[in-house]
């Protein structure tokens, strides 16, 4: 049986909407200056938010949907790393191509289970 997560359009859209927008907005923010984010809670609700979106990622069978949330949870990822790190101005320009790599590529699996409506 055929475990998905999103079971209707307008949830996908909504969801193709966000990664829309996080890919714009982390486009948009690659030549500004790193903000300090040592802030604990923003780490904790970027861990947080980690563990969901691993989680759905291993529930759903959908291929298409485990690549949209294993791409989104690598900017997740890359993101905890600039907030702990504090890298470089170098090493966090490179980290931020690759958030906004990976919200565009999670955008365009969001346009692909749109696509294909769903099925397996």
């Amino acid at each position: 049986m055929e475990q998905r997560v999103f079971r209707n359009k307008k949830t996908m859209i909504l969801i193709l909407a966000v990664c829309l927008l996080e890919a714009v907005l982390s486009g948009r923010s690659i030549d500004h200056p790193v903000p300090k984010m040592r802030n604990w809670v923003f780490i904790g609700g970027l861990l947080f938010s980690l563990f969901i979106v691993t989680a759905l990622a291993i529930k759903t069978s959908l291929k298409t949907e485990r690549f949209l949330f294993v791409f989104v949870s690598i900017a997740i990822i890359v993101w905890t790393i600039l907030a702990v790190a504090l890298p470089s101005q170098e090493v966090s320009l490179v980290l931020r191509w690759i958030i906004l790599l990976m919200w565009t590529c999670s955008t365009i699996s969001g346009i692909a289970i749109l696509w294909e409506g769903g099925k397996p």
